[in-house]
C-alpha cells in the first residue's frame, strides 16, 4: 500500500498530499474495465476514514467492439489539500486504497510492484 505520515509542527496547518502511482484495470471476457482510488486519512491511530465523499483517480476503459480481455495501465497523480483537525503531537497518516467499480473487473494500484511516491507538506495557516 502507498502510505505516508506527517506530524504537523504548527496549529491549524493544512497538509498538501500528492501521490504518484501506476494504476491498472483488467476484465477478462468483457468490454468494460474500471476502478477508482481514494485517499484515506488516520489521525493518531484513530482509524482510517475517506477524505473524499466520492472517488478520485478514476480509471475506466471500454472497448466498444467485440468482447474480450481488456487491460489498461496508466500513470496517475492525485493531489489534495487537507484541513485536518489535530493536536500538535498527532501523527497524521495518509493511505491510498483502490476499489473496483462493481462488475467492471479488477483495479490495481502499483501492479507488478511498480514504484510510487507520496509527498506530504505542511502548509502554514
Amino acid at each position: 500500500a502507498i502510505s505516508g505520515a506527517i506530524t504537523p509542527t504548527a496549529a491549524s496547518s493544512k497538509i498538501f498530499v500528492s501521490i504518484f502511482y501506476i494504476a491498472a484495470v483488467s476484465n477478462t471476457g468483457s468490454t468494460l474495465a474500471a476502478g477508482e482510488a481514494k485517499i484515506y486519512q488516520d489521525i493518531d491511530s484513530g482509524g482510517y476514514a475517506a477524505l473524499f465523499p466520492s472517488a478520485v483517480g478514476n480509471l475506466s476503459f471500454r472497448n466498444v467492439g467485440a468482447s474480450g480481455d481488456n487491460q489498461l495501465r496508466a500513470y496517475q497523480t492525485i493531489t489534495y489539500l487537507d484541513s485536518p483537525s489535530y493536536t500538535l503531537t498527532d501523527v497524521i497518516t495518509y493511505k491510498l486504497y483502490g476499489v473496483t467499480t462493481t462488475g467492471w473487473g479488477t483495479f490495481y494500484i502499483c501492479p507488478d510492484s511498480d514504484s510510487a511516491s507520496i509527498i506530504l507538506m505542511e502548509v502554514a495557516a
